[in-house]
């Protein structure tokens, strides 16, 4: 149990590392403001339910799809960073061009739900 909770926390500090990194560079598929709350998973949920207080249904879903998104990214460039994927590196660009996608068929940007 120990060594699960720790994995956990490890795998997590290294998610936030890579959605940082992500941020940093600019490419628009993560921004700097969006980090912490796609860290935290309840951070996550209470953006999707303002969402759906907002919106709909349809804006509740499509900015889980953003945000899972984004985590695949993340997660992408972290196990590129370990070196643990023989993926070529167009993966990790189409991933990111899927993020943009995602995000410009957002009506509602999530920086503006409360």
């Amino acid at each position: 149990l120990v060594m699960l909770v720790a994995g956990l926390h490890f795998e997590s500090r290294a998610l936030v590392d890579q959605l940082a990194k992500e941020a940093a560079e600019g490419t628009g598929a993560v921004l700097p403001e969006e980090v912490a709350v796609l860290a935290t998973p309840w951070q996550r949920l209470r953006q999707r339910t303002r969402a759906l207080s907002v919106g709909s249904f349809r804006g509740y879903f499509r900015l889980a799809r953003l945000q899972s998104a984004q985590l695949d990214l993340a997660m992408e460039r972290w196990h590129r960073e370990r070196k643990e994927i023989d993926i070529p590196f167009e993966a990790e660009v189409q991933l990111r061009r899927h993020v943009i996608a995602l995000r410009q068929s957002i009506s509602i940007s999530p920086q503006a739900i409360p």
